[in-house]
């Protein structure tokens, strides 16, 4: 009898000495996988930082241990947009611009184009950034 208990008691705990390891369950979600077809899931679940299965909730549940579960009730998942392009002209531009964000009186503007014009003698003096709230929306002197 007592072998018989340990044995079922092997066959019912099983399935959960069978999970691997994870950080995080997402499931009960819709979750756009962009692969070729645009399929949708509904769990994901992530190791070490990198997503590592998706599937069905059930299926997920059964197959993973995680430290984290995270029922989504039917949210939105979607893969992470990043925006990997740089505008290197307009930003090389804007170092040649005195930083004018934060003035708020005509006195702040001329002040702080006095400082940039120190340190930049020749060509034009120009200005970015102000509240647009203020009306004005650039400023160019000849030095």
């Amino acid at each position: 009898m007592k072998i018989l208990f340990t044995v079922s008691l092997f066959f019912i705990f099983l399935p959960v000495l069978a999970q691997q390891k994870a950080d995080l369950l997402v499931f009960n979600a819709t979750i756009y996988t962009v692969d070729k077809n645009f399929s949708t899931k509904e769990a994901l679940v992530v190791k070490d930082g990198k997503i590592i299965a998706t599937g069905t909730t059930n299926d997920l549940l059964k197959k993973y241990d995680a430290k984290e579960k995270i029922d989504a009730s039917g949210k939105f998942v979607y893969p992470g947009l990043i925006d990997a392009h740089a505008h290197f002209v307009d930003y090389g531009l804007g170092l040649q611009k005195a930083d004018l964000a934060g003035t708020s009186s005509w006195d702040e503007v001329i002040e702080k184009l006095q400082k940039f014009a120190e340190k930049h003698a020749t060509g034009w003096l120009q200005g970015e950034g102000w509240d647009q709230n203020l009306r004005m929306s650039s400023v160019m002197l000849m030095i």
